[in-house]
């Protein structure tokens, strides 16, 4: 979807009930590195989940990726919005 809209785009992620293998972190994390480099100006992720957010946002640092992880999609969206 990305790719037809033409043009990088801000993107909020919803990753409340997300799980990953601790095989597959950094797999995902290349996979993550890549969108966010092509399609992405900005990207903020959600979850209610403060192990989830404390393990997204050190697989994402480890990429040299801005981890914004917040809390509640209100606070990922207004991220989303600057």
């Amino acid at each position: 979807m990305c790719r037809s809209i033409g043009k990088k785009i801000s993107v909020v992620v919803n990753c409340d009930d997300f799980q990953i293998d601790e095989q597959v972190v950094d797999d995902c994390s290349a996979m993550v590195e890549d969108l966010c480099q092509t399609y992405y100006t900005h990207v903020s992720r959600y979850t209610t989940s403060a192990f989830m957010r404390l393990m997204l946002v050190e697989a994402l640092e480890r990429r040299g990726l801005a981890a914004h992880v917040y809390e509640t999609p209100q606070e990922a969206i207004e991220y989303a919005r600057q």
